[in-house]
C-alpha cells in the first residue's frame, strides 16, 4: 500500500490522505504484484472535473479508471484486490470482470456504478479506516446507485423541447420496493421503474451520458415507457402542465430562498438579508445579504456579471482602506472587495451560492485561512471578537447595497 493524496476543496493546497494498493491479475503483468505508483502519480486533483456535480468523487473515479487499467474497452477478464484506509488493517476488496460483467465482492453493477462506489468509499478512508465501515459503504452505493439517491433526494431531472425551447423540470421520486422506485410524472400519476433503469434514466438527464433506451423522451414517450401505455390527449395536457409547474430553475431557487430564510431565522443578530422590493424585477429575490463574522461583517450582493462559478459578490467592511484602489463606500467606512471566492463546481444556483457563503462567513475565521484570495483584503483590525469594524444592521438600506 502506499500514500494517496487527495486535494482538498478549497486553495490552501492541503490534502486528504489515505492508503491504497492493489494485487491481482493486471492486463499489464500477469500475477505480479503492483503499486498504483509506478504508473500513476499518487496525487488527485479535483480541479480538472470541476464542470461535473461532484469534483472530487469524479476526480477519485477517473484516477481509478486509471489504475485499474479500465480506460481501454479492449480489457479482458480480471481480478483485483484492492487495499485501502489502515495499512496495518485495510479494508480488503475484490474488484473483478467476468465475461462482460463487472462485480465488487459478487455484486453485479455496470461497471460505471462499481466505479462510483469504490471512489465514494476511497473518499470516506480519508476520514474513517474501520474496514467494516468502509466494506459497508461500498455495498450501499452499489445498492443504491448515487445517480437514484439524488433522485430520492433531490426529485429526478427531465426535459423536452417546445417550439425549440429547452424546458427543464423536476418531479418527485419515492422508494416503492428494495429494488424499485416510483416517479410522479403527472399530478397523482405515478410511474414505476427499477433501480438499475433509474440509474440509467439519472445518468442521462443529470450527468448528460446518452447511453441505453432512457434518452431523449418527449413527455408522451415517457408516460408510455413507465406505464405501458400511450396517454390520451387529455392526459398528455395534464401531464405537460403538471410538468410545467415544476421547472428546474424555480424548484432550486426556491429551496435556497427557503434555506436563506432559515439561516436569518437562526442567526437573527449575525444574519440580514435585503430582499428586492416589488418593482424591482430579479428572480433571485435577494439583493444582498449582511453576515457578521466572527472577526469582520460582511455584504454579499447579486453580482451584476454573473459567472456559474461566482454569481454573487462578497465585499468586507473596514473603517479604511485595507490597500490601494478605490472601494465603494459604506456608512462610516468602506466596503473592501469585491472579493474573488470561486464555487467548486459550476452548477449552483445564485440562492444556493449566497448560502453558501453565509455558512462561510458566519465562520470568517476559519474561511480567512483556507480561502486565500480573501487574506489581503483583512487587515490588523480584524479580529475575533472585535467591535470597532462592524455595521449597524438596522441602519443599512436596499439602495445602499454596491
Amino acid at each position: 500500500m502506499d500514500k494517496l493524496k487527495i486535494s482538498t476543496p478549497d486553495d490552501s493546497s492541503n490534502n486528504y490522505t489515505t492508503y491504497f494498493g492493489i494485487s491481482g491479475d493486471d492486463y499489464r503483468m500477469t500475477n505480479r504484484h503492483y503499486m498504483f505508483g509506478k504508473y500513476n502519480n499518487n496525487y488527485i486533483n479535483h480541479s480538472r472535473n470541476k464542470s461535473s456535480h461532484e469534483p472530487i468523487i469524479d476526480g477519485i473515479k477517473d484516477w481509478l479508471t486509471d489504475n485499474l487499467g479500465l480506460r481501454s474497452k479492449g480489457r479482458g477478464e480480471f481480478t483485483n484486490y484492492i487495499k485501502l484506509g489502515d495499512p496495518d488493517n485495510p479494508c480488503i476488496i475484490m474488484f473483478s470482470k467476468t465475461g462482460t460483467r463487472y462485480n465488487i465482492n459478487g455484486m453485479i453493477q455496470a461497471k460505471e456504478t462499481l466505479l462510483l462506489a469504490l471512489a465514494r468509499t476511497v473518499y470516506r478512508s480519508c476520514f474513517n479506516t474501520d474496514p467494516k465501515k468502509l466494506t459497508e459503504c461500498v455495498y450501499n452505493h452499489i445498492m443504491l446507485p448515487e445517480n437514484v439517491s439524488y433522485a430520492l433526494e433531490n426529485m429526478a431531472l427531465f426535459h423536452w423541447y417546445k417550439k425549440g425551447e429547452r424546458v427543464d423540470v423536476r418531479f418527485n421520486v419515492k422508494m416503492i420496493s428494495e429494488d424499485e422506485c416510483a416517479m410522479e410524472i403527472s399530478d397523482g400519476v405515478w410511474g414505476p421503474i427499477n433501480v438499475n433503469k433509474l440509474n440509467t434514466y439519472m445518468n442521462y438527464y443529470w450527468k448528460g451520458k446518452a447511453r441505453g433506451t432512457w434518452k431523449f423522451l418527449s413527455p408522451k414517450k415517457l408516460w408510455k415507457k413507465l406505464l405501458k401505455t400511450s396517454p390520451t390527449e387529455n392526459q398528455q395536457k395534464v401531464m405537460i402542465a403538471f410538468l410545467e409547474q415544476n421547472r428546474t430553475d424555480d424548484i432550486v431557487e426556491e429551496r435556497a430562498i427557503s434555506l436563506i430564510k432559515d439561516l436569518e431565522k437562526q442567526f437573527p443578530e449575525r444574519v440580514k438579508v435585503m430582499w428586492y422590493s416589488p418593482g424591482e424585477s430579479n428572480k433571485s429575490q435577494v439583493k444582498g445579504i449582511l453576515v457578521r463574522g466572527q472577526i469582520a461583517d460582511w455584504v454579499i450582493t447579486n453580482n451584476e456579471y454573473k459567472s456559474e462559478i461566482q454569481a454573487v459578490s462578497t465585499y468586507i467592511f473596514s473603517t479604511h482602506l485595507t490597500n490601494g484602489g478605490t472601494y465603494p463606500t459604506f456608512k462610516n467606512g468602506v466596503l473592501n472587495g469585491p472579493i474573488c471566492i470561486d464555487n467548486m463546481t459550476r452548477h449552483s444556483s445564485v440562492g444556493d451560492q449566497f448560502a453558501a457563503r453565509v455558512y462561510a462567513l458566519l465562520n470568517d475565521t476559519m474561511t480567512v485561512q483556507i480561502v486565500s484570495t480573501i487574506n489581503r483584503y483583512v487587515n490588523d483590525q480584524h479580529y475575533k471578537g472585535q467591535e470597532n469594524q462592524r455595521i449597524d444592521f438596522d441602519e443599512v438600506t436596499n439602495e445602499e447595497l454596491p
